[in-house]
């Protein structure tokens, strides 16, 4: 089971739902908020009739870490063309445009890592060659 690592609530005129970014660099959707969001009264038999691959994940809470039934996009998606809501359409691309975005942010947060961690390699083989050529040099 994943864990959650950061939590953005999105709130839209007819309710709200959370945006879920899990250990394994994947966002997803709380799935009984994303229902109701949607205009579901019955939020759980949403999820078991229009979602393939619900799953658990572990936010953290101020009662505790407890598990959360989440939802992919596609999930959502699904769970949007169900909707009798006129505006559906509008709020699953709004969702998954703040999905976009939140992994932007995390890829660029990745990337900087990576470059770091590629200029540190670059000057301990410079140093290496270095000290290389020095032995190099005593040989001779």
């Amino acid at each position: 089971m994943d864990r959650a690592i950061q939590t953005i609530q999105c709130e839209f005129p007819g309710g709200t739902t959370t945006l879920v970014l899990t250990s394994a660099m994947e966002v997803c959707l709380r799935a009984y908020e994303t229902a109701r969001l949607f205009g579901f009264r019955d939020d759980k038999e949403c999820i078991r009739n229009h979602a393939e691959n619900p799953f658990m994940v572990i936010p953290e809470t101020a009662g505790g870490n407890q598990p959360v039934k989440c939802i992919t996009f596609d999930d959502m998606y699904a769970i949007a063309s169900k909707s009798r809501l006129a505006n559906a359409g509008v709020i699953a691309d709004k969702l998954q445009i703040t999905g976009q975005k939140l992994k932007i942010k995390i890829l660029k947060l990745d990337n900087m890592f990576i470059s770091d961690d590629l200029h540190f390699a670059i000057d301990g083989l410079k140093n290496l060659r270095k000290q290389l050529d020095e032995i190099l040099v005593d040989l001779e």
